[in-house]
């Protein structure tokens, strides 16, 4: 299985379409006895508890790289069954699952001075496979002034319409990931400092 989650976290990452790339070993060429396979039928499921379904028919036994664009993420399960040149089909192979490669950082300042640069908290560009967050930002006397369920955030530094002094604020943010079994949250606790800042 390959796709750019198995490139490394850092690899730049575009999407949609999401796409894994499946490749098998031809049971003619390792099984003995005549070679008899000659198409494929490649199956697919949600998450590892979900029952497969047929995702593919492929009808050459010479194929054995399939490429599967998903909207959502790469999560999902995968197996293969052969068929012969009679019709019969072989069990499916074993499931094999692969996972998202959630990605979610927050910066410490952000300047929302109307200028058009840097006007709105978000995270860093690149974020991906966040289903939602626990987004909450305090003033240095422990008020809730922002909240936030949306992943991209867009806190323009205002608290009930009115815009917040310039200055030092505390945010906690807890990460709901997009993850083969569902959605998971993050066992690390984002939290650090963001500087508001209005100077021009």
């Amino acid at each position: 299985m390959a796709n750019l989650c198995t490139l490394g976290n850092d690899q730049e990452f575009t999407g949609p379409p999401f796409i894994n790339t499946l490749n098998w070993t031809n049971p003619n060429d390792i099984c003995p006895g005549p070679a008899d396979a000659v198409a494929y039928k490649v199956w697919f499921a949600p998450g590892p508890d979900d029952e497969p379904a047929v995702l593919d028919y492929i009808d050459s036994d010479a194929i054995t790289t399939y490429i599967h664009s998903l909207n959502t993420g790469l999560a999902g399960c995968y197996a293969i069954s052969a068929i012969d040149s009679v019709g019969n089909e072989s069990a499916l192979s074993a499931l094999v699952c692969v996972d998202n490669c959630p990605k979610y950082e927050l910066p410490n300042a952000f300047t929302p001075n109307g200028d058009d640069a840097n006007d709105f908290y978000t995270p860093f560009p690149g974020w991906r496979f966040v289903e939602r967050v626990d987004f909450q930002v305090y003033n240095r006397w422990g008020n809730l002034v922002f909240t936030a369920t949306d992943p991209a955030l867009n806190w323009d530094g205002k608290s009930e319409g009115r815009e917040l002094a310039a200055g030092t604020y505390f945010y906690i943010c807890k990460v709901y990931e997009s993850r083969v079994d569902g959605t998971v949250l993050r066992p690390e606790i984002l939290r650090g400092y963001i500087e508001l800042i209005r100077g021009r």
